[in-house]
């Protein structure tokens, strides 16, 4: 991964609880006709931290990093069930599209 094209070390945030890491947003960097974008390819957070604002607080740093490499767009995805993230990325100004939809089928 540390190799691949879109891979940036300072789009890989952290969050920690003295040397318990807590919560991380990772992004890309990639490229297109437009110009350069980022994609949030995901923010988590322990279990036992969520509530307490980590998350925007990372989606925060992820913003800024995007604007440290001038992206034009910042994409995220998001599991439609999630509605705590999704009250994030709606606060910070993310608007959704049409996405694309996974179909699971139980182990027989």
């Amino acid at each position: 991964m540390c190799g691949a094209s879109w891979y940036r070390a300072d789009g890989e945030i952290l969050a920690a609880d003295g040397e318990q890491i807590i919560g991380l947003s990772a992004l890309g960097y990639f490229e297109n006709a437009d110009g350069p974008y980022m994609f949030v390819m995901m923010t988590g957070v322990d279990r036992a931290y969520r509530g307490r604002g980590i998350a925007l607080a990372l989606k925060l740093v992820a913003i800024r990093c995007a604007r440290r490499y001038q992206a034009k767009f910042l994409h995220t995805s998001n599991d439609a069930e999630n509605a705590p993230m999704l009250a994030i990325n709606r606060k910070l100004g993310f608007r959704p599209e049409p996405g694309n939809y996974r179909l699971l089928r139980p182990s027989l």
